[in-house]
């Protein structure tokens, strides 16, 4: 089992995304809960539900959803399931190339997976 330290930056960004996206609150406090009880398989669930979100994709609030959240949870998550949250996070760069080179994620071991979502 791999431990994941979640920090306080993680849930001030949730509280920040509740307050400028009201709508999604229940959303929101189902990834809290989430992250509470180390529900893994729900959180990811949850995350993705969220990157999917049309509003947050207009936005560049996905970048700092990933860099400060996802980014710490990647090694208890599915790695499929981060390869899809990876491929949400990279429709906000015009340039595919610009992601890698910002190094807004660290490239995993699953690269294969990686290069698919960035296509």
């Amino acid at each position: 089992m791999t431990y994941v330290q979640i920090n306080k930056e993680s849930f001030d960004l949730l509280e920040l995304f509740r307050n400028k996206y009201p709508h999604y609150g229940q959303l929101l406090d189902n990834i809290e809960k989430g992250l509470n009880f180390r529900l893994w398989h729900q959180l990811s669930d949850d995350l993705l539900e969220l990157t999917n979100k049309s509003d947050l994709q207009k936005s560049k609030d996905l970048i700092d959803l990933y860099n400060q959240l996802i980014m710490t949870l990647e090694l208890v998550f599915n790695p499929l399931k981060l390869m899809l949250l990876v491929q949400n996070v990279v429709k906000n760069f015009d340039c595919k190339k610009d992601f890698l080179e910002l190094k807004t994620i660290k490239i995993f071991s699953f690269d294969n997976l990686f290069i698919i979502a960035l296509k």
